[in-house]
């Protein structure tokens, strides 16, 4: 038996799994924090992502495990292992509360759905919609539906560029004088398309956003164990990182040119007439089909820490459970406001920056290789993972040098946002 799944179908779930709301809110803060900076900002968190993303797969699979839990558990020991578990479940739980939030209020802006249920009955239809794809047990299984999530994101992108073609038809600007943009970094052509930053509270909130849409390190352990030949991880993860780059500049570049900085931190807000309701409908469907990529490691972990055996009842009983939480709070809560920003920026930055930067260091001290027959049962055959204690790589210093530079970005995002409360 080998791992089934390809490069493609793996690149567009870790995709898929990638984007998040905070994408939302990119315009708003790329229109305070200027051109420069902003892209500054995406080519650092896009290369931090590959290099973690790809040393962490690396360290996985040379130390014989199969999950990032169980790294993190062999290098930090058992209580880091399920404090970094712990983090991640409340990240999905609240993402997908999120989810739920953003998609029942794109169907409530519908007349025809606003006229006959209330709000609790949208969120509970929506949940129910969710449902059968949470049900799913592997990454594999979701292909089709991250395929589809990934054209639905897409066609959110089409409708902001469409939207900001009507806006210049309407209201034409001016040509962009080049020389005055040099000489003045913030004279601009569209609304706060500035050169250099003019809003500290933009500058210091877009890291914290950054680090959101680059978490998917969990998935991608998984998607490695999927795969045919573990070889394609690198290529996997590279792909994902330039692929996201890219969108993430064409996302933002849209909304910063259509609004600015004064731009709302739900952009799709901004959009009017049509292409307003089916960029709103659109993303509330894609959030739908994207839940299950958190759903699935959450139920994972959830047994694993539990120590209950899993069964095909008790894992569709926990789904169920887990998706009936997630409700019981939306239906009732509109917006999580700063509270929402600041947890979910901290369990993000400590699942994509912090815990691959201690495992790093750790794993350049000595590595191990682990004894937990659940990680070494969940190997695929094929797998690099060594028999015994893995000999010290040559380049050790390379995960040193990793871990270093992920630590120094994991303390300078939370500085950042702390900071953004205080401005």
């Amino acid at each position: 038996m080998t791992g089934s799944r390809g490069v493609a179908s793996t690149v567009v779930n870790l995709f898929v799994c990638m984007v998040g709301l905070g994408l939302l809110a990119f315009p708003s803060a790329a229109g305070g924090a200027g051109v420069l900076l902003s892209a500054a900002f995406l080519a650092v968190f896009a290369a931090l992502f590959a290099a973690g993303t790809l040393l962490l797969g690396r360290v996985t699979d040379l130390s014989g495990c199969s999950t990032y839990q169980g790294t993190a558990a062999l290098y930090l020991g058992a209580k880091s292992g399920v404090a970094m578990q712990a983090v991640y479940i409340l990240t999905g739980f609240l993402a997908v509360q999120n989810f739920l939030i953003v998609s029942t209020d794109a169907f409530l802006k519908l007349d025809v759905v606003a006229a006959h249920l209330n709000r609790a009955a949208v969120c509970a239809c929506v949940a129910v919609l969710m449902l059968p794809f949470c049900f799913l047990r592997t990454l594999g299984a979701l292909r089709f539906t991250s395929t589809i999530a990934m054209f639905g994101i897409f066609l959110v992108v089409a409708c902001m560029y469409y939207d900001v073609a009507e806006k210049e038809r309407a209201h034409p600007a001016p040509p962009l004088d080049y020389p005055a943009v040099l000489a003045n970094a913030t004279h601009t052509a569209a609304p706060g398309f500035a050169l250099l930053p003019h809003s500290a509270g933009s500058v210091l909130q877009f890291p914290p956003l950054l680090v959101g849409a680059f978490v998917c390190q969990v998935n991608a352990i998984r998607g490695m164990v999927e795969l045919k030949d573990r070889r394609d991880y690198t290529t996997v993860i590279l792909v994902v990182a330039g692929f996201a780059a890219v969108f993430y500049s064409l996302f933002t570049i849209a909304g910063v040119w259509a609004y600015g900085a004064a731009a709302s931190s739900d952009v799709l807000s901004e959009l009017s007439g049509t292409q307003g309701h089916v960029a709103q409908v659109t993303n509330a469907l894609a959030c739908v089909l994207k839940a299950p990529f958190l759903v699935q490691p959450c139920r994972s972990m959830l047994f694993g820490l539990s120590g209950v055996e899993e069964t095909a009842l008790r894992r569709n009983l926990l789904t169920v459970a887990f998706v009936v939480l997630c409700y019981s709070i939306a239906f009732s809560v509109t917006d999580f406001g700063a509270a929402f920003a600041v947890l979910g920026g901290t369990c993000g930055t400590a699942i994509a920056l912090i815990f691959p930067a201690l495992i790093f260091l750790k794993f350049a001290q000595e590595p191990k290789v682990s004894d937990d027959p659940t990680e070494n049962a969940a190997l695929l055959p094929g797998s690099h993972g060594p028999a015994k204690a893995p000999a010290a790589p040559a380049n050790l210093g390379l995960y040193r040098a990793a871990g270093c530079s992920l630590l120094a970005g994991g303390a300078a995002v939370l500085v950042c946002m702390v900071a953004s409360l205080c401005v």
